[in-house]
């Protein structure tokens, strides 16, 4: 982001071309509906490599920002047009000790499992949406109960493929598109 902001890039052309990043109707609808159905009463956590402002940007321009419970990413803050943007986990810091093959900035198994301590509620499934190679961790941590929606043709899809048998538990959906996640949120909608 410096060398954005070394080239002359302002606050404005970056949030620009956040909000122009497509993000398909159809998830928006099925998260939306899924969230105001309550039924089941739905948490959503967001576990992310990206960053705070890039995340919280775009969510608000598509009418998100209320949706997530907890938003664990990297932290980002403004400094005029520059943003900076510090590892969630330092490299000053503990390591995570991760052993799945998370990147050293975030285990996202370990951030979800923190997450289900901290809120102290008991879910009756949980369903971890991803497609790149550190979403394996936290779906490995995953019970017989929950299911992972995968992304076809990604980096989760080829590790759930090669991992031992056994190794994950969960279901495992496949998707290609968000018109898929939409049908199966509306899926599980009770009337």
């Amino acid at each position: 982001m410096h060398d954005l902001h070394d080239e002359g890039a302002t606050r404005e052309q970056i949030e620009h071309a956040l909000i122009t990043l497509p993000y398909h109707p159809a998830m928006i609808r099925g998260v939306k509906a899924l969230k105001a159905a309550n039924s089941p009463k739905t948490t959503f956590l967001c576990l992310s490599a990206s960053n705070h402002v890039y995340i919280r940007t775009i969510l608000a321009h598509n009418g998100l920002s209320d949706l997530f419970t907890d938003i664990v990413t990297n932290k980002a803050e403004w400094h005029g047009d520059r943003l900076d943007i510090r590892r969630h986990i330092g490299p000053d810091d503990p390591p995570h000790g991760c052993t799945v093959g998370c990147s050293p900035n975030l285990c996202k198994g370990s951030e979800l499992t923190s997450f289900l301590a901290r809120c102290g509620e008991t879910y009756d499934r949980i369903m971890y949406v991803g497609d790149g190679s550190n979403d394996f961790c936290p779906s490995v941590r995953l019970s017989e109960n929950d299911v992972v929606l995968c992304r076809r043709d990604r980096a989760l899809e080829r590790r759930i493929k090669g991992a031992p048998e056994g190794q994950l538990k969960a279901t495992v959906k496949y998707w290609e598109g968000a018109w898929e996640i939409e049908e199966y949120f509306n899926s599980l909608i009770k009337s």
